[in-house]
């Protein structure tokens, strides 16, 4: 099972593991490059909307490593209840920080 908090060495490891089968690797690296693409695209045309949807599907794609926290899932919900457009885990290890997109500084 993964521990609550790991430094960035220990996480890089421990994705390590989780990606020794081929095929998930390849899916997986398949979709951050996507996300990627779509991103760049998203900021290059302003559209935040789109840019906070893809920011969604980065974090589930981290989620689905198991590098998220409940302190973490539990800061996303409320940010997402109070209008953010896309909420993702970031920092090191597993993570610790949450970067949310809200669509003006009112909501934010």
């Amino acid at each position: 099972s993964k521990p609550t908090a790991m430094s960035t060495s220990e996480a890089v490891n421990y994705v390590a593991q989780q990606l020794k089968d081929e095929d998930k690797r390849a899916w997986l690296f398949t979709q951050y490059q996507n996300v990627f693409d779509h991103a760049v695209h998203a900021i290059e045309q302003g559209n935040t909307q789109h840019l906070g949807w893809l920011m969604n599907v980065n974090h589930t794609l981290l989620y689905l490593l198991n590098l998220s926290t409940p302190a973490v899932e539990n800061v996303r919900f409320q940010a997402l209840k109070h209008n953010a457009l896309g909420v993702k885990i970031t920092g090191a290890g597993t993570g610790g920080n949450v970067l949310a997109l809200f669509s003006d500084k009112q909501h934010a």
